[in-house]
């Protein structure tokens, strides 16, 4: 967790989509945990347009994601994805 958002402080294109691209098909189930959920919100801080429009759908996808809503640490993953993006 503080590692990677580490990463993203250090404002550097190439690190941030490396790492985007690793936890790409894994957000959903990042967002319901506590600290993980602190990255994915991270990511949408950090992260350029495009990787958040990976992020959106691919949470909206998720079969969990009216749960996601409700959850205590996913609903602010979403509240992240819908500030941070157009």
């Amino acid at each position: 967790n503080y590692v990677v958002q580490f990463v993203f402080d250090l404002d550097l294109p190439w690190a941030n989509s490396h790492v985007m691209d690793q936890l790409e098909g894994n957000f959903a189930c990042l967002s319901i945990q506590k600290f993980s959920s602190n990255v994915v919100e991270k990511c949408f801080k950090c992260a350029a347009e495009e990787a958040s429009a990976r992020i959106i759908p691919e949470l909206m996808a998720d079969s969990r994601f009216p749960q996601l809503l409700q959850d205590p640490y996913a609903n602010y993953v979403v509240q992240s994805a819908l500030n941070n993006s157009k």
